[in-house]
């Protein structure tokens, strides 16, 4: 916006604590719900006829950590199949020794956890049940305990231009206000991310919306370069599956690139699009603007 008119720009960087005031659950509630998780699952020659996976990368972890939460659990997933996949050329970084020396250390009966690729399907099915269950919960979250951010951010678009990037999964911000820009565009019957379009206007909007960690309305299109793409606004029905691919980064490992960044070497991972463009903007809104609004972040975020 320029002219008199003009008004100043807000960066906003929103994390989970505004969502978990809202009723949806946090990372505890999250790890919880994994705990659940009977699949996917390994049989073993010894004990037990199957053992799920993801309890058993739990209580390996558990002997060198004081907590262990989804996003270490998914990191450890990744690393354990890049080990595997890798063989004796894979170098170990120093902060990635840890969860290998869990696994080094679990009973040798879980040794096919290791020497197999079974971890590649236990990373994929944590991303999917992440993304399941905060869609679940955003679904069943009532209109009208949006009713404060909704308030909230009408207030503040009648003083700024806004730029809000959200460390969070959910559509809270979708669901509380419209107008959003956030790169996407409609080409034929998909909503893909054009970048050159998000660079040249962002600067220019005055809402904009970049889900710097991804979103459950995000999704991997398989049939062409893996782009990410949109689902169109309000799908609070029928939801499609999450879909991810694996990519060879180059330190070496695999990890798994998907519509929600979490889990093994997520600053790499951030690079895809539209995460870098978004990354890139952030960047710049913080060094370039004199206001910084933060919202329910506690600087815990740790890029593995």
């Amino acid at each position: 916006m320029t002219g008199e008119d003009a008004k100043p720009h807000l960066t906003v960087l929103v994390g989970a604590g505004l969502s978990q005031a809202l009723g949806l659950p946090g990372v505890a509630d999250i790890d919880q719900h994994l705990l659940g998780l009977t699949h996917p699952w390994i049989s073993l020659p010894l004990g037990p006829a199957a053992v799920p996976i993801i309890p058993l990368l739990r209580r390996a972890l558990l002997s060198f950590y004081d907590e262990v939460n989804f996003e270490l659990l998914l990191h450890s997933a990744e690393l354990i199949f890049s080990i595997s996949v890798a063989g004796s050329s894979y170098s170990i970084g120093d902060v990635n020794k840890p969860p290998f020396l869990a696994f080094m250390d679990v009973s040798p009966r879980w040794r096919e956890l290791v020497e197999g690729l079974h971890t590649s399907g236990a990373a994929e099915d944590i991303v999917q049940n992440v993304a399941s269950y905060v869609h679940e919960a955003d679904k069943a979250l009532a209109a009208n305990r949006l009713e404060t951010v909704k308030v909230f951010l009408t207030s503040i678009c009648s003083l700024f231009d806004l730029r809000v990037f959200t460390l969070n999964y959910d559509r809270v911000l979708e669901r509380s206000s419209s107008g959003w820009f956030d790169g996407f565009v409609t080409r034929g019957n998909a909503i893909v991310f054009d970048g050159h379009e998000f660079l040249k206007e962002y600067r220019r909007k005055s809402k904009v919306l970049c889900h710097l960690h991804g979103s459950i309305d995000y999704r991997i299109d398989a049939s062409g370069d893996y782009q990410v793409v949109k689902l169109p606004s309000g799908t609070l029905g029928e939801w499609p599956p999450i879909r991810a691919f694996r990519s060879r980064l180059q330190s070496g490992e695999h990890a798994l690139i998907g519509p929600i960044i979490s889990g093994l070497r997520k600053a790499d991972k951030a690079a895809f699009a539209p995460f870098g463009h978004y990354y890139n903007a952030f960047v710049e809104s913080v060094v370039t603007e004199p206001r910084l609004l933060i919202i329910g972040y506690g600087f815990k975020d740790y890029l593995y």
